[in-house]
């Protein structure tokens, strides 16, 4: 789930253009990028893990499988992950704050 979700935002910056943005002059560096995605990542890897530990505890109608096996949890959880993506376009494309050590 984490190399699809990395592919997602990577070939989704690339496809729009934004990996100037993400890694240009007055941008993060490319450690600072990974820093951030290995957050979001972890964001990732929690909202998954909430999804699945919820399940228990979820009315019937949530997690009922139709005849294609989806399940209102799988929709809750595919939304959480493109907006999760959606953030991290977001957080990737504003300008970094400037160190307050450095300066």
């Amino acid at each position: 789930m984490c190399a699809g979700y990395t592919v997602a935002v990577f070939g989704l910056a690339w496809s729009d253009g934004k990996m100037r943005v993400f890694l240009g002059e007055h941008a993060r560096s490319f450690g600072q990028v990974l820093q951030v995605h290995a957050v979001f990542l972890l964001l990732l890897i929690g909202w998954i893990w909430l999804a699945q530990a919820t399940r228990p505890f979820l009315p019937s109608w949530v997690i009922a499988e139709g005849d294609h096996r989806e399940s209102w949890l799988l929709v809750f959880a595919l939304f959480g992950i493109v907006g999760l993506l959606l953030f991290e376009h977001w957080w990737l494309s504003k300008a970094p704050k400037k160190d307050a050590l450095t300066t």
